[in-house]
């Protein structure tokens, strides 16, 4: 009986001495790849959304995905559409609320515009608002969400703002928080 005993302990004792030897770098965990698929996300410029709540529209060439119907670039439409009868459109798009964002996989997503920042430490938001002409939305606690004054320049800005040291990584502000096949 004694002599199981200590091969328990001698077992055990080994395990644990092996174990300290294994040492584990977790800051070298690379990331998810959704993490990655959200940074590598493009918005489409072109694209033209609008909410339809009741379902009323229905015009060639958009798709819909709850109240949201889009299309990824209105100068694929002909310009006897429907759609063109029914609502006034500026080019600029600067009557517009919503962009399609797609993404690597060539989903879609819709968004509002709005970047959701995750920050490395505690980082004033205002001052990083003011940084990049920014208008402060929400704060959270692992970072801000933050809306651009235009759409034109936001893939520049995202690229600017993934490059600050403050900065662990940015996303789209997605509606319905989920992707469009």
């Amino acid at each position: 009986m004694g002599i199981k005993h200590i091969n328990f302990l001698f077992l055990c004792l080994f395990s644990l001495e092996f174990f300290s030897l294994m040492k584990v770098d977790l800051t070298d965990v690379p990331k998810s790849e959704e993490e990655e698929v959200i940074g590598k996300a493009k918005i489409l410029k072109d694209s033209i959304v609008f909410i339809d709540k009741e379902n009323e529209f229905n015009f060639s060439g958009f798709k819909q995905k709850g109240v949201f119907k889009f299309v990824e670039d209105i100068n694929d439409l002909d310009s006897n559409n429907l759609f063109f009868q029914n609502f006034s459109f500026d080019p600029d798009g600067t009557d517009q609320n919503y962009k399609v964002v797609q993404f690597p996989d060539n989903s879609y997503g819709i968004t509002d515009g709005a970047l959701i920042i995750f920050f490395q430490d505690n980082v004033d938001r205002v001052i990083f608002a003011s940084n990049y002409e920014l208008i402060l939305i929400d704060n959270y606690s692992f970072g801000a969400s933050f809306k651009s004054n235009n759409y034109s320049e936001i893939e520049s800005l995202i690229e600017e703002i993934e490059n600050d040291v403050r900065v662990k990584k940015v996303e789209f502000n997605l509606m319905l928080d989920n992707k469009i096949n």
